[in-house]
């Protein structure tokens, strides 16, 4: 990539987000992260990354609540968005995913690293992102 795109990560399990982080900057990118959705919505909106890797279930501020008071900003209107979580898809996260629109769901455990990278690359249309 010419230019490195920005993904940021938010995640309160440690383990999860220094994974991922390291993983894609391996993979080429430029990441921050957050360990809540309070700190990931004011990083979103200072930083406006190319794509937010969000948990659902967080403390002070959900996936859900984060992704919601994004598509009231201006710039969050269009951000793309990865929810990941242990959560199986129940009434209220497939209502949040119909209102908020983001670009992917994910279910922890039933993913790999790779596949992550993988999803990130074809939200971002990266086809070969450490060039």
């Amino acid at each position: 990539m010419d230019t490195k795109q920005h993904v940021l990560v938010v995640d309160d399990e440690v383990a999860v987000r220094t994974t991922l982080c390291v993983a894609l900057e391996q993979a080429g990118y430029a990441v921050s992260s957050a360990a809540d959705g309070v700190e990931g919505i004011e990083k979103a909106v200072r930083e406006h990354p190319d794509l937010l890797l969000l948990d659902i279930v967080m403390p002070k501020l959900n996936g859900m609540e984060l992704l919601a008071r994004l598509r009231e900003n201006e710039w969050g209107r269009t951000a793309k968005v990865i929810f990941f979580t242990h959560l199986e898809g129940d009434d209220d996260i497939i209502r949040g995913i119909t209102a908020y629109e983001p670009s992917m769901y994910l279910m922890k455990g039933s993913w790999e690293i790779a596949d992550v990278i993988a999803k990130v690359n074809e939200v971002l249309g990266v086809t070969n992102p450490q060039q």
